[in-house]
């Protein structure tokens, strides 16, 4: 029978898991910047699961300090599914819209319009909805994404083939730089001391003191690496 994995060696995981992320996305920077945006996305998606994979074994963590006992397999378990990573690795929603659409009218009025007037308010109802569809569609977006820029496939009409070297510059640094966006809010949130007290109050969920306490524990601790930006168009 397998016996229960401490809280320690999972809140371990979770350091290991986010340092992981930080090079996965420091080589996508990388490998964009070298022109192959298919494969750069692909390991961005890579370096994004890595960081929810962080996120999921905090959770087990708290869970184990609370009483419950989770074994090797179960935990496994918890960080297998690829659209699960991806969800837990959500920490914020981008939205890119063009001029002449709804969304982009809505954001228009929201900043020209006084708050309490009739078009920000109706704004601010288009734009949260934007915001809470796109959140609950972005990890089965960005898992399908991953793959559709790692493999080649046969389209549904069984005619024509999907190829990754097909992926546009524009998609692949979206994804490649909303990835090392919230790699880098994680990165500020267990680097920047000034940051902790109130963390630790607002945003239980992140399990701050947690993650130190078992930093400071850690016989081979790693420091997370910066996060590494693609180079910009004109650079």
């Amino acid at each position: 029978m397998n016996s229960g994995v401490s809280d320690q060696t999972l809140l371990q995981g979770a350091w290991y898991a986010l340092h992981q992320s930080g090079r996965l996305l420091a080589s996508a920077a990388a490998i964009f910047d070298s022109g192959d945006v298919s494969t750069a996305l692909a390991v961005a998606m890579f370096g994004r699961e890595e960081l929810g994979r962080s996120r999921l074994l905090r959770e087990c963590a708290r869970e184990v300090a609370e009483g419950k006992t989770l074994d090797a397999n179960a935990t496994k378990k918890r960080c297998a599914g690829h659209v699960e990573k991806q969800s837990a690795s959500a920490f914020s929603v981008t939205l890119r819209t063009s001029n002449g659409g709804v969304l982009g009218k809505a954001m228009r009025d929201q900043s020209q319009h006084a708050p309490t007037s009739v078009e920000r308010q109706r704004a601010k109802r288009t734009i949260d909805a934007a915001v809470e569809s796109t959140r609950k569609r972005q990890p089965n977006d960005r898992h399908a994404l991953r793959c559709v820029s790692l493999y080649v496939d046969l389209e549904d009409s069984g005619t024509n083939w999907l190829r990754p070297v097909e992926t546009t510059s524009e998609v692949s640094r979206n994804a490649v730089e909303d990835a090392i966006g919230d790699y880098a809010l994680e990165f500020d949130h267990l680097t920047n001391e000034s940051l902790w007290p109130a963390l630790k109050v607002h945003h239980p969920h992140l399990h701050i003191e947690a993650m130190i306490r078992a930093k400071a524990k850690m016989s081979v601790a790693v420091e997370l690496i910066p996060p590494v930006w693609p180079k910009l168009p004109d650079a």
